[in-house]
């Protein structure tokens, strides 16, 4: 039964270490994507996270539903140079607009082009772009200068939000801050459990095997120490007590 309980005890020892373990490395994970998320937005001139050549973009409003949602996170192409000019009728693009919600900060939007305007000598200078679910196109002509991407047509449902609450300060704090901190001391304890188990490998580890036998050494010890001590409590009157020969009247 005690071996059984030991084993036990191991298993479910060795269960809480690999659990204990993927949460770190999954703390880890999340960590370096949102750093790598957080440090695209702020090295990009547009202040949109572009990695690898791709444009990632949380929806905020419903301008462009049933497209996307706000909420769903879209995957655009960056675009740079001659490509601003190129754009064509149907494309949705991502472009920079002044400040719209008193941030102080110029914003990104995502809306399709309608109409691609030129100059007299044919050069684009400027698109009309209308969300799919607006009645109106928008009142201010896009410069091709602040064209960000174009959008691919991939869709991440439901995890914009999430992104765009990894870019505050909060979630930034809550999602690399904390779980880095947690990681730290989690791998300070790892390494003070190895110096002690390494400390302790040449000390004799008492089993639980050994303190039973302590335990039944010991009862055997004073069940003898307390016999020996009954035995010589019946010889002392024994021997105190005179003889005949001894007698005198």
């Amino acid at each position: 039964m005690e071996n059984a309980n030991v084993k036990k005890k191991s298993t479910a020892k060795k269960v809480i270490d690999v659990v204990v373990t993927t949460l770190v490395w999954v703390f880890v994970a999340l960590a370096v994507v949102v750093t790598v998320y957080v440090f695209a937005c702020t090295n990009n001139a547009d202040g949109a996270p572009v990695i690898g050549g791709k444009c990632y973009l949380s929806v905020i409003t419903d301008s462009m539903s049933p497209t996307f949602n706000p909420g769903d996170m879209i995957i655009g192409d960056a675009v740079s140079g001659e490509e601003r000019y190129e754009l064509q009728v149907g494309d949705v693009i991502s472009f920079v607009i002044a400040d719209v919600n008193g941030d102080e900060k110029d914003d990104l939007n995502s809306h399709r082009i309608i109409e691609v305007l030129t100059d007299d000598e044919g050069r684009v200078n400027g698109y009309r772009t209308q969300g799919d679910n607006e009645a109106l196109s928008d009142y201010r002509i896009v410069s091709p200068m602040n064209v960000v991407c174009v959008w691919n047509g991939k869709i991440i449902k439901n995890i914009g939000n999430v992104f765009t609450f990894l870019y505050t300060s909060t979630g930034f704090l809550c999602c690399v801050v904390v779980p880095l901190l947690l990681v730290f001391a989690y791998e300070i304890i790892y390494f003070v459990r190895a110096v002690n188990k390494i400390r302790n490998e040449g000390k004799k580890q008492i089993t639980a095997e050994d303190e039973e036998e302590i335990k039944r050494l010991a009862v055997e010890e004073y069940l003898r120490q307390q016999a020996a001590a009954q035995a010589a409590a019946q010889a002392a009157p024994a021997a105190e007590t005179p003889s005949d020969e001894n007698k005198t009247e």
